[in-house]
């Protein structure tokens, strides 16, 4: 009798946070194939569902259907406060997708430098390598995100780090004749003057 009425809780409990959760995710127009709650809320940047979902169960590394956690989908889409709040529930800012890409990668890969500098505060690894080796300095120098390579030079990512080609962040920048960005990767390496 006991577990009935447990049971009925839990429905009872179930039906009013599907209410509380539905109208927000109604109001878009539902992809070809929805995702879960928590993969949805980050794609958007919604902070206000981000909470109903880890209220619900989800956790703040949850992976969507394609394996790229939460984390990484605001980082993408340049989503400061979903990326800070998955930040302060224990997401962790170095979480792998399946091709190896993190949330700083994903960052840099859209220049969103507040995004960068709020992930390498909360101890994500400037040298981490992403999909094809990739660190986020080599991506930022081969975009030519000049602002974005000093932030990164400044919190200690390393331009000699090679991707599978080879290549580390200051051959990028001489392959591309970026002397600008060769400046800036080779102030760590000069030597202390006399």
């Amino acid at each position: 009798m006991q577990l009935v009425k447990a049971h009925r809780k839990w429905i009872v409990l179930g039906m009013f946070l599907a209410s509380w959760l539905a109208p927000p995710l109604a109001a878009q127009p539902p992809p070809v194939v929805q995702d879960n709650p928590m993969i949805e809320a980050a794609r958007r940047g919604d902070v206000e569902t981000l909470e109903r979902a880890l209220f619900l169960g989800y956790r703040p590394n949850e992976r969507g259907r394609d394996r790229i956690p939460a984390i990484m989908i605001a980082a993408r889409r340049g989503h400061y406060d979903a990326v800070k709040f998955l930040l302060e529930q224990g997401a962790r800012p170095d979480y792998e997708a399946f091709d190896g890409g993190t949330a700083l990668t994903a960052a840099a890969h859209q220049n969103h430098r507040e995004i960068v500098a709020l992930l390498l505060q909360h101890g994500a690894k400037p040298n981490k390598r992403g999909l094809g080796k990739e660190t986020a300095l080599i991506i930022a120098v081969r975009a030519g995100f000049d602002g974005l390579v000093e932030l990164l030079v400044e919190e200690g990512a390393d331009p000699l780090f090679a991707d599978l080609t080879g290549r580390n962040a200051l051959d990028w920048a001489e392959l591309k004749g970026d002397g600008h960005i060769v400046k800036l990767l080779r102030k760590g390496d000069s030597p202390p003057a006399p």
